[in-house]
């Protein structure tokens, strides 16, 4: 079942998070109702980070036995660290797991970019040496940018690779990038698979810094129409019908929205409108 391959994304468990949450953190008692049925679903990922504000400190109040956590840390945070490499992923995994109370399955990197010369071998060699010595089970990388992506993972192998994908960005199927990781044996982990909420919002509630864009969002809502298909579905059968994604990050901010995704009937695939778009300052929210 489809379900199975969705990660709880737990950024909204600790922090204001998405440019369409108007809601705020996530309540715990709807934490507590989104894992419960997530483990009756059989969705047995969570997506956390040190950078999620409270997220790690609300998951570990939680039930969570059951789960795999997957946490991120910054590469150019640990580069220029004075402290010998692999003693401060040592330290950032046993901060983690402390909050979490319980063992991490993987960590991600973020700003892999960073990841080069002697330095960047030595995070390398730390990275295997983690899991070599059972600290984790998986690393990989989390980005935003696919600049420089296959040298990188050809110099510096990672086991997961987590990219943003959705209607508008479509980086991850161009240039026949995943095409190369499944060649490589790297699991392709997709987030952002609603922009952030902007593939869910009305075009009248969108926030001006993307009126540039207006042509691009009137093109999704007429196609929406179009096909009588809500927005949630459509954003969901885009990714879902990608058989060589080994994994979809998808975050919440309630128990409604989060149980909406299994009141879809199927997940139809449909021709979809040419809504791509490369554009830095839409497609990346670190830019926003």
């Amino acid at each position: 079942m489809i379900y199975n391959k969705i990660v709880l994304g737990s950024a909204q468990f600790g922090m204001n998070y998405g440019i369409s949450n108007r809601e705020g953190k996530t309540k715990s008692l709807d934490i507590k109702k989104i894992l419960s049925k997530a483990k009756k679903k059989r969705i047995l990922f969570i997506d956390t980070s040190k950078y999620y504000g409270n997220s790690e400190k609300n998951l570990g109040e939680q039930e969570i036995k059951k789960f795999k956590l997957i946490t991120k840390y910054k590469a150019d945070e640990l580069l220029k660290s004075k402290k010998n490499i692999k003693e401060r992923l040592i330290n950032e995994i046993m901060l983690s797991e402390k909050k979490l109370k319980k063992k991490i399955y993987a960590i991600l990197l973020n700003n892999y970019e960073a990841i080069s010369g002697k330095k960047g071998k030595k995070l390398y060699k730390a990275l295997i040496f983690l899991k070599k010595e059972k600290y984790i089970t998986k690393f990989g990388y989390s980005i935003y940018s696919f600049k420089n992506l296959i040298n990188i993972c050809n110099d510096y192998k990672p086991d997961i690779i987590q990219c943003p994908f959705n209607a508008i960005d479509r980086r991850l199927t161009q240039n026949k990038y995943i095409n190369y990781l499944k060649r490589k044996k790297i699991k392709v982990h997709v987030r952002s698979i609603f922009l952030q909420g902007l593939l869910l919002m009305e075009i009248n509630k969108l926030p001006k810094k993307f009126n540039k864009w207006n042509y691009l969002f009137k093109k999704w809502h007429k196609w929406l129409k179009e096909k009588k298909i809500d927005p949630l579905s459509a954003c969901c059968s885009f990714v879902f019908n990608f058989k060589s994604i080994d994994k979809f990050v998808i975050g919440f901010n309630d128990f409604n929205q989060f149980n909406k995704i299994f009141k879809m009937k199927n997940f139809k695939k449909f021709k979809y409108p040419n809504v791509s778009c490369l554009e830095e300052d839409l497609i990346n929210p670190s830019r926003w």
